[in-house]
């Protein structure tokens, strides 16, 4: 992704955020497996954070959302899974909004020095 120099520092200057709404939204997807003998375990996505405002389905059920870029989470996705067969997770970020309350360094010294 190139970089602008009118774009946000809190984005890395990357061309995303309020003013570049063609490139603040993308999907991912993954496929995989599950073992017909996990059937019966409760099986969950972790995920540590994803920048920002996630929203996961698996197997075309909607899981939920995360809101924050910082925050890890998860999903318990035992009854959308096809035990034995293939599987599909996709994943919907949106960068557009900039997360609110992040700190920077100068900002954390300076309020608790």
């Amino acid at each position: 992704m190139e970089f602008s120099g009118d774009a946000s520092h809190s984005h890395g200057y990357k061309k995303v955020g309020p003013g570049f709404p063609d490139t603040s939204v993308g999907w991912y997807r993954k496929t995989f497996s599950v073992s017909e003998s996990d059937k019966g375990k409760r099986i969950f996505l972790e995920f540590d954070g994803v920048f920002r405002d996630s929203k996961v389905w698996v197997n075309g059920f909607y899981c939920g959302n995360e809101p924050s870029g910082y925050t890890g989470f998860s999903y318990d996705v035992s009854e959308y899974l096809n035990y034995g067969g293939e599987n599909v997770v996709a994943v919907r970020v949106d960068a557009s909004m900039e997360e609110a309350g992040f700190m920077k360094e100068p900002e954390f010294i300076a309020m608790f020095g």
